[in-house]
Parts: structure tokens; C-alpha cells; sequence
């Protein structure tokens, strides 16, 4: 499956973690310290960015974080692949009626060729095709 096909969800946010983050799925459970009134969980703080606690089946356990999902996350992914220095402009994120579209690029002279360009019906999915397309080889 390439990455233009891949649809939002579980895979996609692995291969953000993993692409785009450097961060390989913690190999210890999350250290949960309690909650207040069973309504905010806590949790020992960690140094990942891209995994989140969850409990699943009464179990906690680390799944990705929403990036391919939720504009707020995906924002961050925008901010991790400047801050790493993996893209000068993101020139454009916009919708044109049919499409959400997301242009990455080295220099002003590349983005003349937008040489990452994520498509998608949302714009959370189309700013990740766009940044796995900028850190693949």
C-alpha cells in the first residue's frame, strides 16, 4: 500500500511515530500513578511525544497518538518536521472544494516543484501523507 492510499487511523499514526517522530513504540507498559475521582488518569511523565496511554481490554498500553486524525495533532507533526529541519516551507494547506492539500518544500526555488504533496478528504490526513512522503527516501 503506498502512502496516498493509506487511510487515516492506527497505521498511519504508527508510521508518523516511527517516520517522522524517531520514536519506537515504548517496550514498558505506562506507570499509572492513580486518578482523581476516576476522572483524570495520571501517569510517571515520559519523554515520548508520539505515544499516548490507553487502556485497552482493562490493560494500559501505548498507542500513537491521533496525528492522521485530529488537526491538533497533526499540527505538531507540521512543528516536529520544522523544528528537525526536514522542510523549510510548508507552503499551502488548503481545500479546493474537493480535496484537502498539503505542499511541503526545501527551499523558495524547490516549491516551485512541491516535491511532498499530501492529498486527502481531510486536512489531518493530508498533512501526514505529506510529511511521510518528505522523510521517506
Amino acid at each position: 500500500m503506498t502512502i496516498d492510499e493509506m487511510p487515516a487511523g492506527r497505521e498511519m499514526d504508527v508510521r508518523v511515530a516511527l517516520e517522522v517522530f524517531n520514536e519506537p513504540k515504548p517496550e514498558k507498559p505506562p506507570s499509572y500513578t492513580g486518578s482523581v475521582s476516576g476522572i483524570y488518569n495520571y501517569f510517571e511523565p515520559t519523554p515520548w511525544r508520539a505515544w499516548q496511554p490507553e487502556c485497552v481490554n482493562g490493560e494500559w498500553e501505548w498507542v500513537p497518538v491521533p496525528f492522521s486524525e485530529k488537526i491538533v495533532y497533526a499540527w505538531e507533526v507540521i512543528e516536529k518536521l520544522h523544528a528537525a529541519g526536514r522542510f523549510m516551507h510548508l507552503d499551502a494547506l488548503g481545500f479546493d472544494g474537493e480535496k484537502w492539500r498539503c505542499f511541503f518544500a526545501w527551499t523558495q526555488i524547490e516549491k516551485q516543484q512541491y516535491p511532498w504533496i499530501g492529498e486527502a478528504d481531510t486536512a489531518p490526513l493530508a498533512i501526514c501523507r505529506a510529511a511521510l512522503k518528505a522523510v521517506t527516501p
